[in-house]
């Protein structure tokens, strides 16, 4: 029996939007047993941003830089690319098979592959943006896992699950974390995860895949 991708993702996260999707298929890797490992739960919750372009960074930031983020539509575009979760620093929770349709319609099968990191990885973004709609990729995150999409073996998505550590106020010491999922998607084939994924009901799979 068919679901959507939106209930198969967020039956642990209530994060995604919706392919359809066959019957999951559930591989646990040796690493599993660390139980120190951070799972992702379900008070994670999907950062919504705005379709509302801004030309604020085209103003104050050279076209040209690879860091800077333009807003194209309802996606941000990062030329030099956004952090790539660590496979090689992850195991595998769970593998399940997903149907999805290309920008041209196409109907393809998807590969749908849960991740959790070994230690929880701690990074930032490094990116110049002008706009108010990305506050929450600013700063120090922290993620406890993260799903890869692929088509035909070639990886062309990443969901990632993270908090935000954010500063305590003057009169607390200690600091807190704000739970929140984003999407990266390698859009043109070329390796680069430049596109940040706006609010979309349904994820459109990038023709590239069938080459």
């Amino acid at each position: 029996m068919k679901r959507s991708l939106t209930l198969c993702l967020l039956l642990p996260f209530v994060a995604f939007q919706s392919f359809s999707c066959s019957e999951a298929v559930v591989e646990n890797s040796a690493g599993a047993a660390n139980s120190s490992t951070k799972q992702p739960t379900e008070n994670h919750s999907t950062r919504t941003v705005s379709n509302q372009p801004t030309q604020a960074d085209k103003r104050e930031f050279p076209s040209d830089s690879q860091d800077v983020v333009l807003p194209i539509g309802k996606d941000y575009i990062k030329k030099s690319g956004w952090t790539v979760p660590s496979e090689t620093e992850a195991y595998v929770t769970k593998k399940q098979r997903d149907m999805g349709t290309t920008k041209d319609g196409k109907a393809v099968e998807v590969t749908t592959i849960y991740y959790d990191y070994k230690t929880m990885k701690s990074y930032s973004e490094d990116f110049y943006y002008g706009g108010p709609n990305l506050d929450n990729m600013k700063g120090r995150l922290r993620s406890g896992g993260f799903i890869g999409y692929s088509v035909n073996g070639k990886r062309f998505m990443y969901a990632v699950f993270v908090e935000k550590i954010v500063p305590p106020p003057a009169s607390n010491s200690d600091p807190h974390d704000e739970p929140f999922v984003y999407q990266i998607m390698d859009a043109d084939g070329n390796g680069i995860f430049e596109t940040l994924l706006g609010d979309y009901d349904e994820i459109v799979v990038p023709n590239w895949v069938l080459k």
